[in-house]
């Protein structure tokens, strides 16, 4: 988000403005990140503008697409901005270790857009993160983090060979201090042919 928030992503919810604008310079800081990718607002317009199956629906189609209102980080006041429902943003393995997901959550496939057989819903995680160049590749974790969104589905969504029932995963990064070069864009990746 920049100066001119409501430019890109349309009129910002008063509440969403209020914490955002409380929050300062500390926005870059994980809980303050972790809160407003939480906010379903939030999470429509990056669905909308990285996820194919939602770039032709109106806002109002995605929220309505997206995980209920049950977090633990639900609001206490009034006027805060409604939060998704997260799943489990801890992933543990016993050989693999834990991955912790900044934000995870279901989002329903809108009806009037072209699925495969069976497809109903998309996992999405959505990763905040401040330093462009930690030292090691992020495109190379972001793949690691979608092999494990794919991979611990293994007996909740689909149980022995039956790989057909496997839901589509985005990881989303948003990087919030880029170098010049990427500044201002979107790099897509994505397993095809």
């Amino acid at each position: 988000m920049s100066a001119k928030r409501g430019e890109c992503m349309g009129a910002v919810p008063a509440a969403l403005d209020q914490y955002i604008d409380s929050a300062g310079e500390h926005i870059k800081c994980d809980a303050a990140c972790k809160r407003v990718l939480a906010i379903k607002e939030i999470d429509s317009r990056i669905l909308k503008t990285v996820a194919c199956e939602y770039k032709d629906c109106a806002e109002e189609e995605i929220l309505a697409c997206i995980s209920d209102i049950e977090t633990g980080i639900s609001p206490v006041h009034a006027d805060s901005a409604p939060l998704v429902r997260e799943d489990d943003c801890e992933d543990s393995s016993l050989t693999e270790g834990t991955v912790r997901y900044d934000v995870k959550f279901t989002a329903r496939i809108p009806e009037k857009v072209k699925r495969s057989e069976g497809e109903i819903s998309v996992i999405v995680n959505i990763e905040a993160q401040n330093r462009f160049n930690p030292g090691y590749s992020l495109l190379k974790r972001g793949i690691y983090y979608c092999c494990r969104l794919i991979s611990s589905q293994y007996n909740r969504i689909f149980t022995n060979s039956d790989y057909d029932k496997l839901k589509k995963v985005y990881s989303i990064w948003i990087c919030t201090s880029p170098d010049k070069e990427h500044r201002n864009s979107i790099i897509r990746y994505s397993l095809s042919p």
